[in-house]
């Protein structure tokens, strides 16, 4: 796995194709979790299978945690660019061998190289006196124009506009501070909605909780605060003040 990128190596961390969708990773996530519990390794296993087995989890963890953040902060997964990068490479190389092959056919002699300059130089002039013409007439049009229109008095131009702003600032509204306020305040309340209950993932609790501070079995430990698992969803949890958990209970 040194060859290849970090992106790649948590999709095969969680034993999944890049081009899955997001639900894909997280069914993925699941049962990888579900696989190397280290509760599973306790007991008929030694001591270097168990130690293996945390390990195993810290990775798949990473892997979810990096995929959870580009995908909120981005709306899909991130591709792996690598190989995009090697084919990109392996094209300009392609490209550059059959510049280098390819016969001289198009060469000219010296000859015909400098009446093509001469040419080039002279339809050059030909385009710069063309625009040079068409500007000079465009701007007489203009003067001839503007000479043909009544005089107006600016000082009146001025006073009126100054009336109009007037009237705009009597007029308009003053409520867009109060607009404000409240657009600033809704936006603050919807900032983080995310939650979790009963029969959540463990994804879900990591989503809205963040990383636990201790793992014991099937229970997490925020703080005083514990969350418990069965079979990978939740089934129950203790609240505690300092570190309250983000828990939603629909009531129907």
């Amino acid at each position: 796995m040194a060859n290849k990128s970090l992106v790649e190596q948590y999709y095969q961390i969680l034993n999944i194709n890049p081009e899955c969708s997001w639900e894909e990773l997280r069914r993925a996530y699941k049962k990888q979790i579900q696989k190397w519990h280290p509760d599973r390794f306790a007991s008929n296993s030694s001591d270097k299978e168990a130690e293996a087995a945390g390990d195993k989890i810290k990775n798949i963890n990473n892997a979810f945690n990096y995929f959870l953040k580009y995908y909120n902060d981005n709306g899909y997964l991130p591709p792996i660019r690598n190989n995009e990068l090697d084919i990109s490479r392996k094209e300009n190389v392609h490209v550059a061998e059959n510049k280098a092959t390819r016969p001289s056919e198009n060469k000219h002699s010296p000859h015909q190289t400098r009446i093509k300059t001469k040419e080039n130089r002279s339809f050059s002039f030909y385009l710069i006196i063309t625009a040079t013409t068409a500007l000079i007439y465009l701007l007489a049009t203009l003067e001839d124009k503007e000479s043909q229109l009544p005089y107006r008095d600016p000082t009146i131009h001025i006073e009126s506009r100054n009336q109009g702003s007037d009237e705009n600032k009597i007029n308009t509204p003053s409520t867009n501070s109060e607009e404000h306020a409240g657009k600033a305040i809704s936006e603050d309340s919807s900032s983080d909605d995310r939650y979790f209950t009963f029969g959540s993932s463990i994804g879900d609790v990591i989503a809205a909780q963040g990383q636990p501070t201790k793992i014991d079995g099937d229970t997490w430990y925020y703080g005083k605060a514990t969350v418990s698992f069965k079979d990978g969803v939740v089934v129950g949890w203790k609240r505690d003040s300092d570190t309250p958990l983000k828990i939603n209970i629909d009531i129907n």
